[in-house]
């Protein structure tokens, strides 16, 4: 009875102790791996779902001309969007809002496959969800932005970004994003608990995939020819100003 229970030797505790590690590591391997699979399921779904989603036509009111024969938008120079904004005419946004969506690192990535089509963005700062519509610019080079349609944006279920996604994000966009969770969430000190949360352990709960950033789509219901004419004038307007 004695020998049943006496203690383990501490050799004999040692090789235990990497037993049982060894067997949790590779069930934490074959968690990740089911995890894994899973994402890429949701997400292939997701992305099918967008594609055909991209490709509904007409998504766009009754009766409405999105583009002239041969008419092709071309992007707009800007080095100050406040002034930019102040020298649009005030009938060119007929009272919609106007969402400027910055390059990498100020956003995370966006899929709009061209002028007038559908899509979806990640978490995108300041977004306008539910019916409310809202023309999208876009900046695509730098200082050079690009309007891109009016559109609606609404939470889509199951298709957060995946960690494989995440992993590819260039490391100046990560560090931006995390300081925006921080700052906006966690930073906030009149909530128990959460001020505490640093911008170092944010970052791990991404880089490990406990969590992941929402997407949203993006309905694209229109383009304004008006809202076009009007950016380009105020572009002209302010490049006169500033010369």
């Amino acid at each position: 009875m004695e020998d049943s229970i006496r203690p383990l030797h501490p050799e004999e505790r040692v090789a235990h102790l990497e037993k049982e590690k060894a067997a949790l590591e590779k069930r934490v391997q074959n968690a990740e791996h089911e995890r894994a699979l899973l994402n890429h399921k949701c997400a292939d779904v997701f992305r099918s779902e967008a594609s055909i989603l991209a490709a509904e036509a007409p998504l766009y009111p009754p009766n409405t001309i999105l583009f002239d024969e041969g008419f092709v938008p071309r992007p707009t120079a800007c080095t100050n969007t406040k002034t930019w904004l102040g020298a649009i005419p005030q009938e060119a946004s007929g009272g919609r809002t106007l969402f400027f969506l910055p390059r990498p690192p100020n956003c995370l990535p966006i899929r709009v496959p061209g002028w007038a089509k559908s899509g979806y963005w990640f978490h995108p700062e300041g977004a306008i969800v539910g019916e409310r519509e809202f023309e999208l610019i876009i900046e695509t080079k730098h200082n050079e932005w690009c309007y891109v349609g009016r559109y609606r944006s609404t939470p889509v279920s199951g298709g957060n970004m995946q960690l494989s996604e995440w992993i590819e994000i260039d490391e100046a966009t990560k560090v931006h994003y995390v300081g925006r969770v921080q700052s906006e969430v966690f930073g906030q000190s009149g909530l128990p608990g959460i001020g505490q949360m640093t911008v170092q352990a944010i970052r791990k709960n991404y880089d490990t995939g406990v969590w992941s950033i929402p997407c949203y789509s993006l309905q694209c219901v229109g383009y304004s020819r008006a809202l076009y004419a009007g950016l380009q004038f105020a572009s002209r307007k302010t490049a006169t100003v500033a010369g």
